[in-house]
C-alpha cells in the first residue's frame, strides 16, 4: 500500500554516528552543497532513494520505497514488507530508521478494471475542499493538505520505459493514490510518526480507512438515462428537458464548468449562475433522468468492498 515515504533522522536518535563523514560511504553521494550559515549537505542516491545528510540530520525524499524494496510499485507493501524494507534499509545505511521521522507519505493501490481506466474518470464528481483537475493521463483532486489521484498505471510505466509484471500485461489497471503535501500528522492524528509506526497494524488499518473514505466522500456522477414513459408532469418534462440539455453538451461536470466559465466572464450574474448550477445538479440527481453508474458502482466494489469502512 505505501509508496513514496519521506524519512528524517535526527543526530540524536543516531548518538555515535557521524552523518556527514560516514554514512555517505554507504550510498552513492553524487555532490556537497553548502549552506549560507557555512554548514552542508551530501547528497545522492540508494538506488532510486535520494538520500541527504548534514550534521544534524539524514533525511530520504524522493523514490518510491515500495518499488526499492519490491522491484515495482505494482505490488503492494505490507506490514510485513515494510518491516522487512526498513531493517533493510538500517542495515545498508547503518542507521536506525525506525526511529525516524515520517515526512511525507503516499500510499494507494492498483486496481485492475474491466475498461480503460479513463473512462471511470468523468463518474468521479466533485469533492468538498478539493479541487478537482483532470490529467492528460488521469484526475487529482488537490488542496493544500493532500492530493488523491486516479492515474492509467500502465500507460505511466510505458511512459517511463518501464517493465509491466506478467500478472498485469493485458490488463487495464487503475492506480489510486493519497499523497500527503503537508500536516500529515493532523491527518492521521498522531503527535509523531515514526518508522516503526508503519508496520503497526493499527496505523496500517488506519492508513487503509484514509484512502478509503476519500474516495467514498467524492461525489459521483450518475448515468444519464431518461424514462419518457414516466413523465407526467411539466415539471418532470422540465427537468428531463435539462437533463436532455446537460447530456448533449458533456455531462453534468462540463456543462457545470461551462456556468462557471460564463459566470466568470460577465455573462451570467451570481444568482443566475447558482439557480442554473443548482437546476442542474437538481436534474441530474432525479431517478427519472439517471440511474447510477456500473463504472462507478465496479470502482466502489474494487475501492470500498476490501474492507468496512470504520463509522
Amino acid at each position: 500500500m505505501y509508496d513514496t515515504v519521506g524519512f528524517s533522522l535526527k543526530a540524536n536518535h543516531a548518538p555515535g554516528i557521524d552523518f556527514m563523514r560516514v554514512t555517505p560511504r554507504f550510498f552513492d553521494a553524487r555532490g556537497e552543497h553548502v549552506f549560507n550559515n557555512g554548514g552542508s549537505s551530501i547528497s545522492g542516491y540508494l538506488d532510486c532513494l535520494k538520500v541527504s545528510a548534514t550534521e544534524a540530520y539524514l533525511k530520504i525524499t524522493e523514490g518510491s520505497f515500495c518499488k526499492w524494496f519490491l522491484g515495482d510499485n505494482f505490488q503492494t507493501l505490507t506490514e510485513a514488507h515494510t518491516k522487512q524494507a526498513i531493517e533493510k534499509l538500517s542495515d545498508i545505511l547503518h542507521l536506525p530508521f525506525d526511529k525516524a521521522d515520517i515526512t511525507r507519505l503516499d500510499y494507494g493501490q492498483n486496481m485492475i478494471t474491466k475498461y480503460p481506466p479513463e473512462v471511470y474518470l468523468n463518474h468521479l464528481g466533485k469533492l468538498n475542499y478539493y479541487s478537482r483537475l483532470p490529467q492528460p493521463n488521469g484526475l487529482y483532486y488537490q488542496n493544500n493538505k493532500r492530493q488523491l489521484i486516479f492515474y492509467n498505471k500502465i500507460k505511466e510505466q510505458r511512459t517511463k520505459g518501464e517493465s509491466i509484471p506478467d500478472l498485469y500485461k493485458g490488463e487495464n489497471v487503475l492506480r489510486y493514490e493519497q499523497r500527503h503535501k503537508k500536516w500529515l500528522k493532523a491527518d492521521l492524528n498522531k503527535e509523531r510518526i515514526t518508522g516503526s509506526d508503519l508496520y503497526d497494524c493499527k496505523f496500517y488499518k488506519q492508513v487503509g480507512d484514509s484512502l478509503r473514505k476519500s474516495y467514498a466522500a467524492i461525489q459521483k456522477v450518475n448515468q444519464l438515462q431518461i424514462d419518457y414513459s414516466k413523465i407526467t408532469k411539466t415539471s418532470q418534462l422540465s427537468s428531463s428537458s435539462i437533463a436532455y440539455t446537460v447530456s448533449q453538451h458533456g455531462g453534468e461536470l462540463a456543462y457545470c464548468e461551462g456556468i462557471v466559465e460564463a459566470f466568470k466572464k460577465g455573462e451570467l450574474t451570481k444568482k443566475q449562475a447558482h439557480d442554473l448550477t443548482k437546476a442542474v445538479k437538481e436534474a441530474c440527481k432525479s431517478k427519472l433522468n439517471t440511474k447510477r453508474s456500473e463504472l462507478a458502482d465496479e470502482l466502489d466494489t474494487l475501492i470500498l468492498g476490501v474492507a468496512c469502512l470504520e463509522e
